[in-house]
């Protein structure tokens, strides 16, 4: 796998490798399971440019507690860069519900239209993957809102021979279930992540000991944006005040000195993200 390297997690991403591979076949669905901080989210990480390097579709999202009662949040993320031609590719009950999940129109009822959302997505991803091989990418699945998971199994039940994988990573224990009961043994693989041994311990503790480490992460974070160009934290400002930061409404010049400086990371597809949890930009002083 392309990216840095992730220690002692060889053989997770050789089943990930084998996942994705040019020999693997038909629809397949890794699941990447353990504790809090144990490094499913790097794991995943390195799945997504994997896959984006051999070519694949990505499609992907990163749910967080915050949106886990909202509707159709993961869907809306999933297909954001969901062309209208694509849409217009459906069946108009299935059209007219995805463009409800996504907010590009009002809807014209009081309950949302799940099953129609469902088959709208599952639409979406077969027109997709006619064009080549296609991953459907999930961070956190502990934290899907519901719609969005019910959608997701809908999806699930009723690939077979697609080129598509859905690869997530899922916090243990949870009383949340992932997708294994969803697909056949065959499709489904469960990669758990251990604790560390002792020579990943030792390996881990070296490289950090090399570094200069501040005591606090904030001041880091603090001293970073302060080197920025008032433009550069102006951006910072008005791109962490949007519920999906994109770069088209952003001054991409002066957010490119940002992720230069480690501090948002700019997606392919023009979302901007911060590789730092809970970031929030300092108020500009008076």
């Amino acid at each position: 796998m392309v990216g840095t390297e992730l220690i002692d997690r060889s053989a997770e991403l050789a089943r990930l490798d084998t996942l994705l591979g040019p020999s693997a076949h038909g629809f397949a669905e890794p699941e990447i399971a353990g504790a809090a901080g144990i490094g499913k989210t790097s794991l995943w990480a390195q799945a997504r440019r994997s896959a984006e390097a051999q070519g694949f579709t990505v499609l992907w999202a990163r749910p967080a507690e915050t949106t886990a009662k909202s509707s159709f949040a993961a869907v809306a993320d999933l297909l954001f860069a969901a062309d209208a031609e694509l849409l217009r590719r459906l069946p108009p009950p299935q059209r007219a519900a995805l463009e409800v999940a996504l907010l590009r129109r009002p809807n014209p009822r009081r309950g949302p239209l799940h099953r129609a959302v469902a088959a709208g997505l599952l639409g979406v991803v077969r027109e997709l993957s006619q064009d080549g091989r296609l991953l459907l990418a999930i961070d956190d699945w502990q934290w899907l809102d519901r719609p969005s998971r019910d959608a997701l199994e809908f999806l699930a039940r009723r690939l077979e021979r697609e080129p598509v994988r859905i690869v997530y990573s899922l916090r243990t224990p949870t009383a949340i279930r992932g997708l294994g009961n969803a697909v056949t043994d065959e499709r489904f693989t469960a990669i758990t992540l251990a604790g560390f041994g002792p020579t990943a311990v030792a390996r881990l503790i070296s490289g950090a000991a090399a570094l200069p480490v501040p005591d606090s992460l904030r001041e880091l974070l603090l001293a970073r944006i302060a080197r920025l160009p008032q433009a550069g934290r102006d951006e910072l400002a008005l791109v962490a005040a949007l519920s999906q930061p994109v770069t088209e409404l952003a001054d991409l010049r002066a957010l490119t000195r940002a992720e230069e400086a480690g501090i948002v990371e700019i997606e392919q597809d023009g979302r901007v993200r911060s590789p730092i949890p809970c970031w929030r930009p300092p108020s500009r002083p008076r």
